[in-house]
């Protein structure tokens, strides 16, 4: 078994192996600049997760003091308290309660800015953040009438006093706010017109106005775009229900802790 190494060691010549190697250096340094690439880009540009926990003391109903000077009805006074905390979990993830905090907040409509990780446009790689609060237009939707929803509006501001908007969109669905529900389809959804804020734009799809907010700066938005969108409250209220968790310390506690998790914390916060 030594004798057999060393002819192996006699036999290697590992500078011959290195400059072999050597030869294809461009490949090592492309592959090493290309996977630190990806790794700035997942960096930068992937969208963050938050989570939010927040406690809460249910107050148990008081029971008759018959009731409770009785020995024999403390099991059951208990028993009731645990119910009660049970049902106080129940409404405060029930799909109602959360339906109606959505519009309470305003969520119908969501902004975002978009823009491409690569540096040539060719091929894009887009990256998208939630405004929420920071966006620097407000839409005012006209819940009366049928909306088109989860479609892309982009908004280009050309002065203080109008914008174009743009959307091409396939497969949309219709939305009416009132009933909370899908009212109709469409194969696509073409838009391409200048508007001046605080004017009414409407059609068959769609209903609503446009402002611009103070403090507006246009060189906070180059090479980036910003679209909003009209959300689904229905498919909306069952995910931050799917990422809501609501449950007790304890078996038999009646301290509710509450966490929630999203890609915005001032959603969260808010919520």
């Amino acid at each position: 078994m030594k004798k057999s190494e060393e002819i192996f060691h006699q036999n290697t010549d590992y500078k011959e192996i290195l400059f072999k190697l050597w030869r294809y250096k461009h490949y090592f340094i492309f592959s090493l600049i290309f996977t630190l690439g990806i790794a700035y880009a997942f960096n930068k540009y992937t969208q963050p997760r938050y989570s939010n926990v927040a406690t809460l003391l249910i107050a148990e109903e008081n029971n008759n003091s018959f009731m409770s000077a009785d020995g024999m009805m403390e099991g059951l006074s208990m028993f009731s308290g645990i119910k009660n905390v049970e049902n106080e979990l129940s409404i405060l993830k029930s799909f109602s309660v959360i339906n109606q905090t959505l519009q309470e907040l305003n969520l119908e409509v969501s902004y975002k800015l978009e823009e491409n990780m690569l540096p040539f446009d060719f091929v894009s790689l887009t990256s998208q953040q939630d405004l929420y609060d920071k966006s620097p237009i407000h839409v005012i939707l006209d819940q009366t009438h049928q909306q088109a929803v989860n479609a892309k509006f982009f908004v280009e501001v050309l002065n203080d006093t109008s914008y174009r908007l743009t959307c091409n969109e396939e497969e949309v669905y219709l939305y009416n706010y009132i009933s909370n529900s899908v009212v109709g389809f469409v194969e696509e959804l073409n838009v391409l017109g200048v508007y001046k804020f605080g004017d009414k734009v409407t059609s068959d799809l769609y209903s609503f106005s446009m402002h611009l907010n103070e403090g507006y700066n246009p060189d906070n938005y180059i090479d980036k775009s910003l679209c909003f969108s009209f959300n689904n409250l229905y498919y909306l209220t069952a995910s931050i229900r799917a990422n809501l968790s609501v449950a007790t310390t304890t078996t038999t506690s009646s301290v509710v802790m509450i966490s929630l998790s999203g890609d915005h914390p001032k959603k969260l916060q808010i919520f």
